[in-house]
C-alpha cells in the first residue's frame, strides 16, 4: 500500500530524484533516491548520468508533503 500525494510531483519537478511514501512491514516509510545529472558528471561527483548518488529511508507518521497522518493497518 502506498500513499498517493499530489505534492510529491511538485517537489520532484526540479530534481533528479525518486520519492515514495510506502507502507512496508507494518511501518510507513519515506524512501528517496537521488540520481546524477550532467552537472554531477562534469564536476566529478558521478561517473555517468543516472548514477545513484544517495538512497535513504526513514520511518514516518505523517506525509512530509501534505501533512496527512498515515494510518497503520490493524
Amino acid at each position: 500500500m502506498d500513499h498517493i500525494c499530489k505534492f510529491i510531483e511538485e517537489y520532484l519537478e526540479s530534481k533528479a530524484s525518486k520519492v515514495e511514501v510506502i507502507f512496508d512491514e507494518d511501518i510507513w516509510m519515506l524512501k528517496q533516491s537521488t540520481f546524477a545529472i550532467d552537472q554531477d558528471v562534469r564536476v566529478g561527483e558521478a561517473d555517468y548520468i543516472g548514477e545513484l548518488l544517495v538512497s535513504s529511508a526513514v520511518k514516518i507518521s505523517f506525509c512530509p508533503f501534505c501533512g496527512k497522518r498515515l494510518q497503520l493497518l490493524s
